[in-house]
């Protein structure tokens, strides 16, 4: 049963949060993909817009739901 979903863009807080209510030590992402994009890009300015169409035709019920935007 899921209780709590966070937003990729929140999920560092999102974690602290969690470990909080469930009484566990705080805990830090590790930046694993950071290495593969450049600094200061979103995935805003490596999506072409096939791609972009792509992932709005596989995932639009997610993105309804979680009110995600380009």
């Amino acid at each position: 049963m899921v209780d709590l979903i966070v937003q990729h863009e929140h999920l560092q807080a999102g974690l602290e949060d969690m470990c909080s209510r469930a009484g566990l030590p705080p805990l830090e992402l590790p930046r694993a993909k950071s290495q593969f994009r450049p600094p200061n890009t979103t995935y805003r300015d490596l999506l072409t817009p096939t791609a972009r169409k792509a992932i709005e035709k596989a995932f639009a019920a997610e993105l309804e739901y979680h009110r995600y935007t380009w």
